[in-house]
Formats: C-alpha cells, sequence, structure tokens
C-alpha cells in the first residue's frame, strides 16, 4: 500500500531555539510565529504478506520469553503494521521453544491446523528467505548467507533519522528425513 503524507512542522533552527518538549508545543509554537512548513512525502507498507518472526532471549533480558508470548496473546493496545491504518489480518501466534539455531528453531514450528489460510504458512520451505542480525551471537544454520545494510536503524527518533544497520540474509537448509517424517 502506498501512502501520501503532509505534514506540519518548524525547521531546525526555529526547534533548536524553541526547544519544544512534545510536538502540541512545537506546532503551536509554529502557529503563533507563523514560521509552520508542511512536509510531503510518499511512504510503502507490505500489508498482504505473512512473516514468522523468531526472537530469542539474551543473558539478562528484560522479559522472559514466555512474559512476551502471553502479551502477543492478549494485546493492551491494537497491533498494526508500522501505520494503525494497517491492522495486523490474522492473529499472532506465538510459540516458545529451545533450539541450537535460528533455522532449526523454525524449522521446529508446529503446522498450524484448523484453518485453510494458514496452510502456507508452516515452518518455512528450503526456498524461504531468513533475515537475522548480523551482530547477534546466536548461531543462524541458514544456506548461502550473506550481508545487507538496511538504512532503518533509528539512533534519534526525535529527528527521524535512520542509520545502517548490518543484517544477515540465507535460506532455510533442505529439510532432512527426520523433519519430513
Amino acid at each position: 500500500m502506498v501512502d501520501y503524507h503532509t505534514a506540519q512542522t518548524i525547521s531546525q533552527t526555529e526547534i533548536k531555539r524553541a526547544r519544544p518538549h512534545t510536538r502540541r508545543e512545537m506546532i503551536r509554537h509554529g502557529e503563533r510565529h507563523h514560521k509552520l512548513e508542511t512536509i510531503l512525502s510518499w511512504r510503502e507498507a507490505r500489508v498482504d504478506a505473512a512473516y514468522t518472526l523468531a526472537l530469542w532471549a539474551r543473558e539478562g533480558a528484560r522479559w522472559p520469553l514466555e512474559a512476551l508470548m502471553e502479551a502477543l496473546c492478549a494485546p493492551v493496545f491494537p497491533l498494526y503494521a508500522g501505520r494503525k491504518a494497517h491492522p495486523l489480518g490474522w492473529p499472532m501466534l506465538p510459540e516458545v521453544a529451545e533450539a541450537e539455531t535460528l533455522a532449526s528453531a523454525l524449522a521446529a514450528r508446529a503446522p498450524l491446523k484448523g484453518d485453510v489460510l494458514f496452510d502456507h504458512l508452516r515452518a518455512p520451505k528450503a526456498a524461504a528467505s531468513v533475515s537475522c542480525d548480523y551482530e547477534s551471537a546466536f548461531p543462524h544454520g541458514l544456506d548461502g548467507p550473506r550481508l545487507e545494510i538496511r538504512r532503518d536503524a533509528a539512533p534519534q527518533r526525535t529527528r527521524w533519522q535512520f542509520a545502517e544497520r548490518r543484517v544477515l540474509t540465507g535460506r532455510m537448509p533442505e529439510p532432512t528425513q527426520e523433519v519430513l517424517a
């Protein structure tokens, strides 16, 4: 889905001078001093895709995986993909499992039952593309891994500038006879 956006703001120079604490303060300052500017942008979102996500707990993690699973099963706020106009079309189906590698965790995911829509969401096939953080200490177990550079890390959300992030992308390994049985 492609969205066309307009947003009002004030110049960076004016922000430095006014030092607003909130967006509301910033807009009010711009209105009072006739300094509002309009930003025009296009944004794209994938709204017809299905993803399987894997998280692993680092030592000293703030929340255990079980708590995250419970929160995903009963979210306090509506879940959406990037913008509130893009709510998730299917429910989250979290599981907690132990595995040696990312690939083995994804391959061991239990097949979903009872709904024709979910038939294609079973454990990833050998051709499935999988990406993970390059700096992760968790072994990936992927075939043909390659390094990709993405500009989607947000080091400073106040300025809405994005930095590079290194991502490892590969394919799921061919299933063994044990997995097929």
